[in-house]
């Protein structure tokens, strides 16, 4: 309701806006992205499959992804799975082209289509990293040259870079943190897993709850600090050696949740 959020990712309320002009129910808005993003994934889907296995197989594919349940179901969520699918796959296409044909402009637009994905999920900007790896693997199996294999995932991190870069800057002046969203910070194993959603956060002021849906944020995390007999190398200790120290016991008390459960 405020806008943007350092919580929810921007693209898909974004373009319910858009749409929210035609249409006045807000619900039935976000349905219509998702019916049209649905409706479009066979296209990638199709050139996609025809380039790996062939035309015929590219036609049972696309008829596969038009009756698919999950699929079609998706398609009428006010949720971001549609899109992200259909934004995603094309990513996949173009680093297909990209890796394929070496070509500088490919790897741009591919930078562009998952810098688009990081501002429906997060968790996308673990694909350049694996993109650098598949270039590596292209440049041993294809002989590309080291300069240009630079050159080129310097086009695609200026691609993913001008969704990313203003993005990053407003959920630091939101939040205080350097993050690349507070959904990955929220949702942490190592940090809130587990949490009550109404209970209190460190600094007793807000709750989960409030981070998520009233756009309130802790600014300032302090390290929880156990008591225990300390000595001077205790006393001049790194806030950073504390913080790391937490993580850790946090890391290991939710994954031993995790297994329990």
């Amino acid at each position: 309701m405020g806008g943007i959020s350092a919580y929810w990712s921007p693209l898909y309320s974004f373009l319910i806006g858009i749409t929210s002009i035609f249409f006045q129910d807000l619900e039935y808005s976000g349905k219509f992205v998702s019916v049209i993003a649905g409706a479009l994934l066979v296209v990638p889907s199709y050139f996609l499959i025809r380039d790996f296995y062939g035309q015929t197989p590219a036609f049972i594919g696309t008829i596969l992804t038009v009756v698919h349940s999950y699929l079609i179901n998706s398609s009428l969520w006010v949720m971001t799975e549609s899109l992200y699918t259909l934004i995603f796959t094309t990513g996949i296409l173009i680093t297909w082209y990209a890796l394929r044909d070496n070509k500088t402009q490919f790897f741009f637009f591919t930078g562009l289509l998952f810098g688009a994905a990081y501002l429906l999920k997060p968790e996308a900007i673990g694909f350049i990293g694996l993109i650098f790896v598949l270039m590596i693997a292209a440049k041993f199996f294809r002989h590309f040259r080291l300069r240009s294999l630079l050159k080129n995932y310097l086009a695609l991190l200026l691609g993913f870079t001008i969704f990313f870069l203003p993005y990053v800057v407003f959920v630091h002046q939101k939040t205080g943190r350097l993050t690349v969203s507070q959904k990955l910070l929220n949702n942490s194993v190592t940090t809130d897993y587990g949490r009550d959603s109404l209970g209190p956060s460190d600094d007793g002021q807000t709750t989960m709850k409030d981070q998520l849906f009233g756009d309130v944020y802790q600014t300032e995390s302090q390290p929880t600090i156990v008591a225990s007999p300390v000595n001077s190398s205790t006393i001049n200790a790194s806030p950073v050696r504390w913080r790391v120290a937490g993580l850790w016991s946090n890391t290991v008390k939710n994954l031993k949740k995790q297994l329990k459960q």
